[in-house]
């Protein structure tokens, strides 16, 4: 198989994803998350971990 064929063949499977998860999304009446919300969870969890020691 070529790298072309390769990232050809990955993209693909990215695409089905997206579409099998707006379908799911559809079905169930969701909605895609804001970009705000994403942004404002994203500040909430570092704010998260900044407090809270690492784990191993």
């Amino acid at each position: 198989m070529t790298l072309r064929a390769a990232y050809a063949t990955q993209f693909f499977h990215y695409g089905e994803s997206f579409k099998i998860g707006a379908a799911i999304r559809s079905a169930r009446g969701l909605r895609p998350t804001s970009l705000f919300r994403l942004v404002s969870l994203w500040m909430q969890q570092k704010r998260l971990m900044a407090i809270y020691p690492s784990n191993d």
